[in-house]
């Protein structure tokens, strides 16, 4: 059976979060009115992370992971969006997600990346579009299985076709 999805607004910022209708109904129950948006952009329930909450609350063995927002909305709390995942994967995760893979280096971005304590050159290029792509296509090769476990492949292809599309636009970061 599809979970139906509801919102609910944060009352200081007006910010709106999704949540399951479930969710919803238990949350009114035991005080919505103290549901907020913290520095960071995390929903908090009685300063706890509702995405932590609603995890450990689903399946109490989350507790010694972290929980994670499968598509990186961070106001996105259906369980359907919510996975468990142990503390060097979620860094790996967030690490490649927030990366904009390349330094520069004089006029042109350099691309290397450190892979389970490797080193890899992958190269110099002359706009930082086509170094977020070669940074992008490496993972994608190289990584693709954990990338398909953290349901980041679709992610990945959005950000290779942005960064291909603001380059032939010549619209540079």
């Amino acid at each position: 059976r599809r979970q139906r999805q509801m919102c609910i607004r944060d009352r200081v910022s007006g910010v709106y979060t999704r949540i399951d209708s479930d969710v919803h109904d238990e949350l009114a129950r035991i005080g919505l009115p103290y549901l907020r948006i913290d520095g960071y952009g995390y929903v908090i329930f009685k300063k706890k992370p509702l995405h932590k909450m609603l995890a450990e609350t689903d399946n109490p063995s989350v507790k010694s992971l972290q929980v994670d927002h499968i598509n990186a909305d961070k106001l996105d709390n259906r369980l359907s969006n919510l996975q468990a995942l142990d503390i060097r994967t979620h860094a790996w995760k967030t690490r490649i997600m927030a990366a904009k893979g390349y330094e520069w280096k004089g006029t042109s971005c350099f691309v290397s990346i450190t892979d389970k304590g490797k080193r890899y050159s992958i190269g110099t290029f002359s706009n930082p579009h086509s170094a977020r792509i070669a940074y992008l296509q490496w993972h994608r090769e190289h990584n693709s299985e954990l990338l398909e476990a953290l349901h980041m492949t679709a992610w990945l292809a959005d950000q290779v076709a942005d960064s291909a599309a603001a380059l032939k636009l010549g619209r540079y970061l």
